[in-house]
C-alpha cells in the first residue's frame, strides 16, 4: 500500500552531477595539497531522482576519487 505522496509511474529519472573542484580549498578534503590533481580529485555530488515520489527527491554531499595506479595496463586474472 502507498501513501498518497506515492505516485504510481514506470519513469523514473535521475540526473546526477559531479562539480569537480580544480583546488583543494573548501572540498574539506584530508587530502593532502600536493596529491591534489595527480593522484586525488574531488568536489560536489548532487543528484535529483523524479517518478517515486509526487516531489523530487534531491541529495548531495561530497565525493573523492582515489588513483589506485599509474600504471596504464590492466592485468587479467590469468595474468597474476
Amino acid at each position: 500500500m502507498y501513501g498518497p505522496n506515492h505516485i504510481n509511474t514506470k519513469h523514473l529519472r535521475r540526473w546526477a552531477f559531479l562539480h569537480v573542484q580544480r583546488s583543494l580549498s573548501d572540498t574539506g578534503s584530508a587530502a593532502s595539497v600536493a596529491s591534489w590533481g595527480s593522484t586525488i580529485i574531488g568536489g560536489t555530488y548532487t543528484e535529483t531522482i523524479t517518478g517515486i515520489h509526487k516531489d523530487p527527491i534531491e541529495m548531495s554531499g561530497s565525493f573523492e576519487l582515489r588513483r589506485a595506479s599509474e600504471d596504464g595496463t590492466l592485468v587479467t586474472a590469468d595474468e597474476l
